[in-house]
């Protein structure tokens, strides 16, 4: 990241935490009772921030007006999967931490 762009960098970080958060909130859904939640939430709000998150990402990374505001600039398509990426290493983690990490004393 060193050679990105500062506003580009902060767009990364930013996007990041979205896609990692989203993905977080998923893998904690499905880890109660299997990976069906995952697939067919019955939570409606939960359905409309799936939705509405990304959407809101794309304004605030993309719309020139709302970037200027906290210093983005438009991500390349190889930030954009960097964000996935990062945030789908997340979810192994948590499936790793979950699966392996809690010894029963």
């Amino acid at each position: 990241l060193q050679q990105w762009p500062e506003g580009e960098a902060r767009a990364l970080a930013f996007a990041t935490l979205v896609a990692g958060n989203l993905v977080l909130v998923l893998a904690n859904r499905s880890g109660r009772s299997g990976s069906a939640p995952a697939r067919r939430p019955r939570n409606p709000i939960m359905v409309f921030m799936l939705l509405a998150a990304p959407l809101l990402l794309a304004g605030v990374v993309y719309v020139p007006w709302i970037a200027r505001f906290f210093r983005f600039e438009p991500l390349r398509g190889s930030g954009l999967v960097m964000a996935g990426i990062a945030a789908l290493l997340s979810l192994f983690w948590g499936v790793v931490v979950r699966r392996f990490g809690r010894a029963k004393v």
